[in-house]
C-alpha cells in the first residue's frame, strides 16, 4: 500500500515548482507589456507632434511653437475663418438676390447697341472712349461682348436703360471718330462703319 504521505510531499514539491517558475514567467510578461506600452506612447506622442508641426504650418507666420500657443491660434483662426464664411454667403445671398432682381427687370427693359470700327488704332482705347460716352450719357453699361482685330472693332453693349439704340450708336460713332482723329489726325476719314 503507497504512503500517504510521500504522495503529499510530491504534490508540495510540484506545487513549490511550479511557484517558482511563475513568477519568472509573469516578471517577463509584466517587461514586455511595459516595453509595448512605452514603444505605443512613443509612436502617440510622435503622431501628435507630426500633427501639432503640420498644424503650426498652415497658421501665420510667427506663431510660438509650444502646444498651447498652436491651439489657441488655430482656435482663433477658426473663429475668423467661420466668420469670413458668413460674411461671404451674406455676399453671395445678396448678390444672388440682386441678380434674380435685375434679371427679371433687364427683361422688360433695357437695350442692345452695336458699335464697329474699322481699322482701329487701338482697340482698348477705343472701347475706353465707348464707355466714356455711355458714362457721359447717364448710361450704364450691363454686359459688354468683343470682337477686336487688326482690320475693325465690334461690340454689343447692353444697358440697362431703355433708349433709342440708333441714336446712341450714333453719339458712340462721332465720338470713336473724334478719338481716332486725334491718335492719326490726316487718315481718319473713311475710317467709321455705320451699323444699321
Amino acid at each position: 500500500m503507497p504512503n500517504p504521505g510521500n504522495n503529499m510531499n510530491k504534490r508540495v514539491m510540484e506545487f513549490l515548482r511550479r511557484s517558482w517558475a511563475e513568477p519568472s514567467q509573469i516578471q517577463e510578461f509584466d517587461r514586455e507589456r511595459g516595453f509595448r506600452h512605452m514603444l505605443s506612447e512613443r509612436m502617440r506622442r510622435e503622431k501628435q507632434k507630426r500633427s501639432y508641426s503640420a498644424l503650426l504650418a498652415e497658421l501665420p507666420h510667427g506663431t510660438q511653437n509650444d502646444k498651447n500657443s498652436i491651439v489657441q491660434t488655430a482656435r482663433m483662426r477658426i473663429k475668423e475663418l467661420v466668420k469670413y464664411k458668413q460674411e461671404l454667403e451674406r455676399q453671395n445671398g445678396e448678390l444672388k438676390s440682386g441678380l434674380n432682381e435685375k434679371s427679371g427687370g433687364d427683361k422688360a427693359g433695357g437695350t442692345k447697341i452695336r458699335v464697329k470700327i474699322a481699322n482701329p488704332t487701338s482697340g482698348i482705347d477705343s472701347m475706353l472712349e465707348v464707355l466714356k460716352c455711355l458714362d457721359n450719357m447717364e448710361l450704364k453699361a450691363t454686359a459688354i461682348q468683343t470682337q477686336c482685330s487688326a482690320d475693325q472693332l465690334f461690340a454689343v453693349i447692353e444697358v440697362e436703360n431703355e433708349i433709342e439704340a440708333a441714336h446712341v450708336e450714333n453719339v458712340i460713332q462721332w465720338t470713336l471718330l473724334e478719338a481716332e482723329r486725334k491718335l492719326h489726325p490726316n487718315s481718319y476719314e473713311g475710317k467709321m462703319d455705320w451699323l444699321s
